[in-house]
């Protein structure tokens, strides 16, 4: 389950890292799309603040303990990436403008299959919670958080697919 994540956290590096480097035949992001990213980034942050504080409080008020601390910390960092690419998507500021989406589609489909066949796997029997009862099963988050950023992706060219129809 490790490796999964390890996988999808270098590959997405590579993907940023190539992104801001150009590699992809000039793919730059225009200014529009910096400052709407910057502002889904600013976002993201604070939605992962208040879902910090709210788990916080869920540990120490409600006395409940939920989840491991890295699958905590995960589903916490997960939250405001979902919030920030939600942002971005809608608004058009995720790809720079010659990006090719389709190869981004595919391998984030593949990565977050590779990391959600262990997690259900896991989930279905019964080794998704520590010895303490607390879930752990961080294959399976990364792979929803993948899955829905590519589904968020398709959803938002569907749409624009139609309103280009209608016009």
């Amino acid at each position: 389950s490790m490796i999964g994540f390890i996988l999808a956290f270098v590959l997405i590096l590579m993907i940023v890292w190539k992104t801001k480097k150009n590699i992809y035949g000039g793919t730059t992001y225009d200014e529009r799309q910096l400052s709407l990213r910057g502002n889904a980034y600013r976002t993201g942050l604070y939605v992962s603040i208040f879902a910090l504080i709210l788990n916080a409080m869920i540990k120490e008020v409600c006395m409940i303990d939920w989840a491991a601390p890295l699958t905590e910390a995960l589903i916490i960092i997960s939250i405001g990436i979902v919030a920030s690419t939600i942002q971005c998507v809608i608004k058009d500021a995720y790809f720079p403008q010659a990006f090719n989406r389709r190869r981004f589609v595919w391998i984030y489909m593949v990565i977050g299959i590779m990391n959600l066949v262990p997690g259900v796997r896991n989930l279905l029997s019964g080794d998704s919670f520590d010895s303490q009862g607390r879930f752990d099963n961080v294959s399976l988050i990364v792979g929803i958080l993948l899955v829905f950023i590519v589904i968020i992706t398709l959803i938002h060219r569907l749409f624009i697919a139609g309103k280009e129809e209608e016009e």
